[in-house]
């Protein structure tokens, strides 16, 4: 009877476990370059209990050495519809009193084969630049790139995804790649001397849905961390990053000076461009051959010192708060050992195996370095931060230090330095790696690509395929800074329109006397507020696992404002021709498909009503050409009662620009954050409108009509409307 009792479970585990992937294969590579031979021992079952996450069974899978002196055992936490893996490591002592320790670079690798079933790939990867992720797509996991850490795979034409996230836990960094034969984990210790632990693996999380999925399997990181799930949608968004903002790289680059700024800021009052918050970038600060000498500004450069600098940006040109970049670890290569800061700060620092010094990785000792510098720059006037160069960290502790419990010294004790001084004001950049992105405790804000880059061809095409791609995981965590633009360059409408579906901040970077106002107003309010997204923007699930620079179709990325839905269509791909495109209402999550939407074209200044699926005649489709450099916008809102209302529609995000709207009795009552031209749809012609008690105009457009509603500035606006 037992042994019918345990060949039962013995089948439905290897069921359960066949249904995750095909096999399970470990090698394992010693320190001093030798491969000993592991073998798995087969499947054990483990015990099984209830936490906060579900009702859960553990399995676990023994390999042992040919003397089997040394095991690693591989242990599933299997949920419903999650697993939580965590990989234990053994190493005895051979005959010869001899003991192993694990190669810092890959010394466990786990094959585990193709996922059943699989017919769809969306990666995400940092092998192109170990600071930023790309995306991949493929119909398997064979050719997956080095240093993945980000997969969902669709089975089943779609009724089903699976995200996997590879974990960095204090000790083992873990990546995924293809071997030409399916999927692997490559786990590596990145230290000498590892010989035993338990260390978390990956977590995976399937379902229907990939928008929750992805989310689902960011939590279940947390989770299976015992920690806190630090999501983005927990995490608060700093009000200074809903205004408008210039940063000095592009326009000066290490030229930075205080003359730059002020001829800027000049420039940008007389034109009227409210921007309310500068960034000065890299170039301020005291360095000798990329170490950091001092605390202090280079005072060649600024002679007024920051100080000066930032009183006149706040006393005569409007600007609310004024930011400074430095890096995680000082400067590009460190702190100068030579310099001020090591002879006064010399107990906060440590040395790295080259001699370099950065801030102390213990968290206690590295906020006094950043205590230091934070509450220096405070007392200038500066209000927020742009800490570049985080995911180069592991080039400084590599061999050394443990890299999870690294970088999570470091980001507890910056984080705590930035609330405490500037409220945690802080922009991420150059940490989407998975030490970075997992180990931050509460900042809301990271950059989301690689650079823009002026000077590059087509590079619009890149720089918006990552955007919009990595959102799909990286937002899960974070708002994504989509990173500056040049308002004159040959893409300028492109980088508008993405940063206007980004949901994030908003700031541009061109040189002095090259700012194109009008550019920037479609974004804005007059106050400089911006009129954001309500969700970082991501790709439609139709586009998600294809890549439009190789497949004609148009990058299609959707969010929301309010009860609207956005929906931003783009050419990227190499071809020049017009694209054909479609949108549904099902390809924004959260809007009633069955029911009727109302749909403003920005770019073509038109309306028209798409029935939705419980429609007689189904039009729940709308189809569209898209060119180069020619993007589509569309704003699509619920009719109720036979109106349904735009905003304003000279800005993107239309919607954003509502207070309220109130419908009964045959009349319409919007209210306005400001003035400008409101557009609606409705069944009835207005018989009349008006504006703050004054009647006005009614004009027919294509599809919709529209109220001038004056240009009150920053003053709220009623329209009513009687029908």
């Amino acid at each position: 009877m037992i042994a019918a009792v345990n060949s039962a479970k013995r089948r439905t585990m290897n069921m359960i476990l066949t249904q995750l992937f095909d096999e399970w294969r470990l090698s394992v590579t010693y320190e001093t370059g030798e491969t000993p031979s592991f073998t798995a021992a087969g499947w054990e079952l483990g015990e099984n209990g209830q936490d906060e996450h579900g009702s859960y069974q553990i399995y676990r899978l023994p390999f042992r050495d040919a003397e089997e002196t040394s095991t690693l055992t591989l242990e599933l936490t299997c949920y419903e519809n999650s697993v939580i893996a965590h990989i234990s490591v053994l190493l005895k002592q051979d005959i010869f009193g001899i003991t192993h320790g694990l190669a810092p670079d890959a010394g466990i690798r786990l094959f585990v084969g193709e996922p059943p079933g699989i017919d769809g790939v969306l990666a995400h990867y940092n092998g192109y630049k170990w600071w930023w992720t790309r995306p991949y797509w493929a119909a398997n996991t064979e050719g997956l790139p080095e240093k993945t850490q980000s997969l969902m795979w669709r089975t089943a034409g779609g009724a089903s995804f699976t995200q996997l996230f590879p974990a960095c836990s204090n000790v083992f960094k873990t990546a995924l790649r293809g071997n030409g034969e399916g999927l692997e984990f490559v786990v590596s210790p990145l230290v000498h001397g590892f010989r035993s632990g338990r260390e978390l693996l990956f977590v995976l999380h399937e379902g229907s849905d990939p928008y929750a999925v992805v989310q689902g399997a960011a939590e279940l990181m947390f989770i299976a961390r015992g920690e806190r799930a630090r999501l983005r949608e927990s995490k608060r968004y700093p009000d200074a990053f809903n205004y408008l903002g210039w940063c000095t790289w592009d326009a000066f680059y290490h030229d930075v000076t205080e003359q730059g700024i002020e001829a800027k800021a000049i420039e940008l009052r007389d034109k009227q461009v409210p921007v309310k918050w500068v960034m000065i970038d890299d170039g301020w600060s005291q360095v000798r051959d990329k170490m950091l000498v001092s605390l202090r500004e280079d005072r060649e450069k600024f002679p007024s010192g920051l100080a000066g600098t930032v009183r006149k940006l706040k006393g005569q040109f409007g600007v609310e708060w004024v930011g400074v970049w430095h890096a995680f670890t000082g400067y590009w290569h460190g702190i100068d050992p030579e310099g001020e800061i090591a002879q006064k700060l010399r107990d906060v620092l440590q040395y790295d195996q080259a001699g370099r010094l950065l801030t102390s990785t213990d968290a206690k000792l590295g906020f006094g370095f950043w205590k230091a510098w934070h509450s220096w720059l405070s007392a200038q006037g500066i209000d927020m931060l742009k800490v570049d160069s985080q995911s180069s960290l592991i080039e400084f502790v590599k061999g050394q230090l443990p890299l999870g419990q690294a970088a999570a010294g470091l980001h507890e004790a910056l984080e705590a330095s930035a609330s405490l001084y500037f409220d945690g004001r802080l922009i991420n950049c150059m940490g989407m790696a998975g030490e970075n992105v997992w180990n931050r405790t509460n900042s809301a804000i990271s950059r989301n690509s690689d650079d823009f880059y002026p000077a590059k061809p087509e590079w619009f095409r890149e720089h918006a395929l990552q955007n919009a791609y990595n959102s799909f995981y990286h937002s899960t965590l974070y708002w994504g800074d989509w990173d500056i633009w040049w308002t004159t360059h040959e893409d300028s409408i492109d980088h508008a329109v993405l940063r206007a579906i980004s949901g994030g901040p908003v700031y541009v970077s061109d040189k002095v006397g090259e700012t194109d106002a009008a550019a920037l107003l479609p974004l804005v309010m007059s106050d400089g507020r911006l009129l954001r997204a309500d969700k970082p923007g991501v790709p439609t699930a139709d586009v998600l696992f294809v890549n439009p620079v190789e497949t004609e179709v148009p990058l299609k990325i959707w969010s929301r404002s309010g009860e609207a839905g956005l929906l931003a269509a783009f050419h990227i791909h190499p071809g020049e021709g017009a694209m054909e495109g479609e949108f549904r209402l099902a390809d924004i999550p959260g809007l009633d498909a069955e029911a009727a939407h109302a749909v403003y074209d920005h770019f073509g200044r038109s309306a028209f009503v798409m029935e939705g699926l419980a429609a007689e005649t189904d039009i729940g489709t709308h189809r569209f050409t898209v060119e180069k450099h020619k993007p589509k916008f569309y704003t699509v809102v619920p009719v109720r009662d036979g109106f349904a209302c735009f905003g304003l529609i000279d800005k993107y995000v239309s919607t954003a620009a509502i207070k309220s709207v109130h419908t009964c009795a045959g009349r319409a009552i919007v209210v306005l954050h400001e003035g400008g031209t409101l557009g609606f749809a409705s069944e009835s012609a207005p018989a009349s409108a008006y504006v703050n008690g004054r009647q006005v105009d009614v004009k027919a457009e294509a599809g919709f009509y529209s109220v001038d509603c004056g240009a009150a500035a920053g003053a709220a606006v009623m329209v009513e409307l009687v029908f």
